[in-house]
């Protein structure tokens, strides 16, 4: 298993590990992905919400980077499978998600054996693939 079981991955390609979850990671590095501090307390102030809750206010927080070409990478045990969420599938989407599978499998070899979920946020769909027929056949492209 590989160490890391949370990344972000910037609108140019750079995948960041996440320290705790992914909110965490926002509220306490706001910069590397464009915000304020402020932005963020006022967010969580709207929704009556305690910074760095996983809340109503996180969903907003989350979507607005999504919007912006982020993408929300994660690790779920049950069922065990990878969750990549995204706001909507696009050709820098996918190239990013191709460039993740390949350094996650120089990492690991045994990463192409995983069942991949990816989720676009603004149109609400779900495909499911798994990482030696994303390889073989690639994806996003029905």
């Amino acid at each position: 298993m590989l160490n890391v079981e949370a990344y972000w991955i910037s609108p140019v390609g750079k995948i960041m590990e996440v320290e705790q979850r992914h909110i965490v990671t926002i509220c306490n590095h706001p910069e590397w992905f464009g915000l304020e501090k402020k932005y963020l307390e006022k967010i969580f102030k709207k929704h009556k919400e305690p910074t760095g809750w996983e809340g109503v206010a996180r969903g907003e927080i989350m979507t607005e980077l999504m919007k912006k070409n982020w993408i929300r990478v994660r690790y779920v045990e049950r069922p065990t499978k990878w969750v990549i969420e995204f706001w909507q599938r696009n050709e820098l989407v996918k190239n990013h998600i191709l460039k993740f599978i390949n350094i996650m499998i120089k990492k690991d070899k045994n990463f192409k054996f995983n069942d991949i979920q990816l989720n676009s946020v603004k149109s609400d769909s779900t495909l499911s693939y798994n990482v030696k027929e994303i390889l073989k056949k690639g994806f996003f492209n029905a």
